[in-house]
């Protein structure tokens, strides 16, 4: 039987040749030495800085556009018709809620889609103010939306559908409420946030008007 026989082996194995080094091009001897740069840490409360920044940022941009973005998805309800008419209607809400008693959103909903489909248009304060004291007529079918009492639901629970359906309403306040910190009350940023959208004017309704008057049977006050 044949034993297994290897290979022979060299005694020594030639050592492959050493070519010298070369440089990139443009590049001096010690660029070669420079030091690596080393990369820069980022804390947490600079990353959340970074992002409270771009939120804040992308908020101040939407409330700045989003009026022109409003006119340009629903546009305003108007009437192609010449004004000639010397009347309008005034539609009163005390407030807008899904307390009993009071108008819900839904109803609401259901107001504006019944004028818009009717054909009515809404007017502003500037156009009664330009009849009642220069005589200059209002469209035909004209209607002016007003909310009293200074109420948060009747201003949050109502933009979006005045914005959808184009139209516009004016809030007549009650200050006193807004004064004592009333929370059912609007705040003072929320009345500018209503001017800037372009879909609320705001009116003086009272500061203290609503305070009961104590009288005599006779009707005469109670002190005098």
């Amino acid at each position: 039987m044949n034993e297994f026989q290897p290979d022979s082996v060299p005694d020594s194995i030639p050592a492959p040749p050493v070519r010298p080094k070369t440089r990139p091009r443009g590049m001096g001897p010690g660029a070669l030495r420079r030091r690596p740069v080393q990369a820069s840490k980022v804390s947490y409360g600079q990353q959340w800085l970074t992002f409270a920044m771009v939120v804040s940022f992308a908020v101040a941009a939407w409330v700045m556009l989003q009026p022109q973005v409003g006119h340009l998805l629903w546009p305003k309800a108007t009437s192609a018709e010449p004004r000639r008419s010397e009347a309008f209607v005034a539609i009163a809400y005390d407030g807008i809620s899904r307390k009993a008693g009071e108008v819900s959103p839904d109803l609401f909903r259901e107001h504006l889609m019944a004028l818009r489909s009717a054909g009515y248009v809404p007017i502003t304060l500037a156009d009664v103010e330009g009849l009642m004291y220069s005589g200059r007529p209002v469209p035909q079918k004209a209607v002016l939306v007003t909310m009293d009492q200074s109420r948060k639901t009747s201003y949050f629970t109502t933009v979006s559908m005045l914005r959808r359906f184009g139209w516009n309403a004016v809030m007549f306040l009650w200050t006193k409420p807004i004064v004592d910190g009333n929370s059912a009350a609007m705040l003072w940023p929320y009345l500018g946030n209503m001017v800037r959208s372009g879909l609320w004017e705001i009116g003086a309704q009272s500061h203290d008007g609503f305070r009961r008057v104590i009288t005599s049977s006779s009707g005469m006050l109670a002190d005098s």
